[in-house]
């Protein structure tokens, strides 16, 4: 193939991908997917107030999920510093 097969074959290609793309046929990754219904039992809970500010609501999460609360429970062990996780499955 020469130089100018090449091109024209990226500039097929690129288009269609465009096209495609364009067209809704590919799901993007940043699309969500639909959340479930929540539940009549949930549907009208609200957090209290002060909630996410209380520091003995904060201190007794931290000790939770760092393992000091209840030994066996230890959230940081497939959850990182941020919370995401770090390893698959339910075991580390």
């Amino acid at each position: 193939m020469n130089r100018g097969k090449i091109g024209r074959l990226v500039l097929v290609v690129a288009s269609t991908l465009t096209l495609l793309t364009l067209s809704g046929r590919f799901a993007h990754s940043a699309e969500l997917m639909p959340l479930d219904p929540v539940p009549a039992a949930y549907a009208k809970k609200k957090m209290p107030t002060g909630w996410w500010t209380d520091t003995k609501v904060i201190k007794e999460g931290k000790d939770i999920y760092f393992g000091e609360a209840i030994p066996l429970v230890a959230c940081h062990s497939c959850h990182g510093q941020d919370g995401r996780p770090v390893s698959s499955g339910g075991a580390p």
